[in-house]
């Protein structure tokens, strides 16, 4: 007998079998090079190296010189020794200062480099156009028209809250100090991320101040009118504070925007932010900040309009350093909400 299930002789049996369907499995989403940069430098890290592009490159565009200033490297080699000496007094590894003051330091780095190019653009102050705005805004330039109110008690207080410009350091102290363990044993910084968005508003506010600096070159009422009524202190404090700060003066041409104004204004807002680690904050902040806002102008240092910008400057960088540090590296798992 034929098996009638076999094929003639000449003819291949057809078979058939489940087709199979091959589908490419879905692409892994590629990290992007911003995703991959903040996970090495941070976010303030990446802010501080941001700074450093937009202003040399905004040089090269307008066909300035880069010139670098090396002798005054000192300054933020300084800072970064102060920086791992801090942190080693906060019992973390004295290298972890480095990752941790390293955005500030890079700015402070870039501030002594600033001086050649303030002038690229315009090619003078702008200081007669900054006063004509504070005499449309007010009859005259308000620091001016406080002559007849100078008071060598009154010089003394305001060039002590001048000399507060360092203040954001003590009001980020609650969140800076605190250390914990890791699981390996390795100490680390207890609240990163709230003192990171401290260090990312300070690079911000400095950084948008330098690029202002030379696209609104200025020096300051100071130099720019007249002194009929100079000021004096009643103590000696204004006269040795003002020489001390003429001589860490590296750019010259630096009162748009006030950039002592932003930092109070920093000052306060992290202030309240950080109350939840330490109650008093805002009452050991606020009073000293804002007798320095004030100073700013008593002081001839600057004109309304930059104490303006400053403000806005500082409200910008304590909600952008804020909201970037969160959206990159999310809050401390230990940040309790009050």
């Amino acid at each position: 007998m034929i098996d009638e299930n076999i094929a003639p002789s000449g003819q291949v049996e057809q078979v058939d079998q489940p087709s199979i369907e091959l589908t490419s499995s879905p692409a892994l989403p590629r990290e992007s090079a911003l995703r991959r940069l903040v996970d090495v430098l941070g976010i303030d890290g990446v802010a501080a190296m941001f700074f450093w592009v937009l202003i040399l490159g905004l040089v090269v565009a307008v066909g300035g010189q880069l010139r670098f200033n090396l002798p005054v490297m000192w300054e933020p080699l300084l800072g970064a020794l102060l920086g791992m000496v801090v942190c080693f007094l906060c019992r973390r590894p004295f290298w972890q200062g480095l990752a941790e003051w390293g955005p500030f330091v890079a700015l402070i780095a870039l501030y002594v480099q600033v001086e050649p190019y303030t002038r690229l653009l315009h090619g003078r102050a702008v200081d007669a156009e900054l006063a004509a705005i504070d005499t449309f805004l007010f009859g005259g330039v308000p620091s001016e028209m406080l002559a007849p109110y100078r008071h060598p008690f009154l010089t003394e207080l305001m060039a002590l809250g001048y000399s507060c410009y360092l203040i954001l350091m003590f009001t980020v102290a609650p969140a800076y100090i605190p250390t914990m363990k890791d699981p390996d044993g390795t100490p680390r910084m207890r609240y990163r991320q709230a003192f990171r968005a401290t260090q990312l508003a300070l690079v911000l506010e400095l950084g948008l101040g330098f690029f202002l600096y030379i696209l609104v070159p200025a020096r300051g009422p100071r130099y720019f009118f007249p002194d009929s009524a100079p000021l004096y202190g009643a103590f000696g404090y204004y006269d040795w504070a003002i020489s001390g700060w003429n001589a860490m003066q590296v750019v010259t041409d630096d009162a748009f925007p006030s950039l002592h104004t932003a930092t109070g204004v920093i000052s306060i807002v992290f202030s309240f932010r950080l109350r939840r680690l330490f109650r008093p904050l805002p009452y050991l902040a606020v009073v000293p900040a804002t007798v320095l806002i004030l100073s700013t102008v008593y002081l001839r240092m600057h004109y309304v309009v930059d104490v303006v910008a400053g403000v806005a400057n500082g409200l910008f960088a304590a909600w952008a350093g804020s909201y970037l540090v969160k959206k990159f590296h999310g809050e401390d798992p230990n940040w309790v909400e009050s």
